[in-house]
């Protein structure tokens, strides 16, 4: 990308650091080169009319003592970005919020952001959660959550870690095909002389695909979505639990979840990157 605005931020000194920024705009062939001065971490953004921002801090793990400088020296970093597309409307919620019951499967409706009837307003069991707990104190409790789907076609997708990039869009624009399963299952647990467990991974994410409709037994069409970071839910002395996620669904049976900040369907606030607004040179 030529003439791709590039910012870089050095660091020195202790407790009161001072940091330097300094901004260089790429050459012909993509290629930019940036020094300075500071402690084994940088950090930079990269800005380009018609994508993303994309930033991300880079650690320096070992120190030539004898040059004072860090290793590797005359470092090389690829930056990927992702070009701006077709951004589109949808129902957005950060939602935290308490399960109604235990030990029974209950619907969250996510057009209406709400448990379905009796526990609230909504109509359609868009995601299904089960949570059974124990809970005798803070060193002995243990718990389960299960998320799973209504139709047959729904699911959920689990999209690659090591396929991310730091993009002020998180995930690719358009939720794949296949490869969705029926459910996903979380824990957390502490049992008496044991150390605590839990398989919540903040740097997963998903797609999802619900309110599907089948038709000759194959799959006619869906609604699509996304979590951004993992389902989460609490193990204490609470009555039943407290559940977390942050999730985005498009109506329009696309499979695009590009998501238009500025057009919500629950005008509410939704979890995204302050990097996910487009910024121009």
């Amino acid at each position: 990308m030529n003439n791709a605005r590039v910012g870089v931020n050095f660091s020195t000194g202790g407790w009161s650091p001072k940091n330097t920024h300094k901004d260089r705009f790429t050459n012909s062939k993509g290629r930019v080169t940036v020094s300075g001065q500071g402690i084994g971490r940088i950090g930079y953004t990269v800005f380009y009319d018609g994508y993303y921002t994309t930033s991300e801090v880079v650690d320096f793990d070992e120190m030539d003592v004898s040059k004072r400088r860090f290793l590797p020296w005359n470092r090389e970093i690829t930056v990927k970005m992702r070009r701006i597309g077709e951004r589109v409307p949808m129902y957005a919620k950060r939602v935290i919020t308490e399960l109604p019951v235990l030990d029974k499967p209950v619907g969250y409706d996510l057009m209406a952001g709400d448990w379905v009837s009796p526990y609230g307003k909504g109509q359609v069991s868009d995601f299904v959660f089960f949570v059974t707990k124990r809970y005798a104190n803070e060193l002995d409790f243990d718990g389960e959550l299960r998320l799973s789907f209504s139709n047959e076609f729904d699911g959920i997708y689990a999209y690659p870690k090591d396929l991310l990039f730091p993009s002020g869009l998180i995930l690719p624009s358009f939720a794949p095909e296949k490869g969705y399963i029926n459910h996903v299952d979380k824990y957390h647990r502490r049992l008496p002389g044991k150390y605590y467990e839990d398989n919540y991974d903040e740097k997963q994410h998903y797609y999802f695909r619900v309110r599907s409709v089948a038709e000759n037994g194959k799959l006619k069409k869906a609604m699509y979505g996304k979590i951004y970071r993992d389902i989460n839910f609490g193990v204490n002395d609470r009555k039943t639990a407290i559940i977390s996620f942050n999730y985005y669904l498009n109506p329009d049976y696309s499979r695009n979840v590009e998501f238009d900040l500025n057009r919500n369907f629950l005008n509410e606030e939704a979890f995204y990157s302050p990097r996910e607004k487009p910024k121009a040179n």
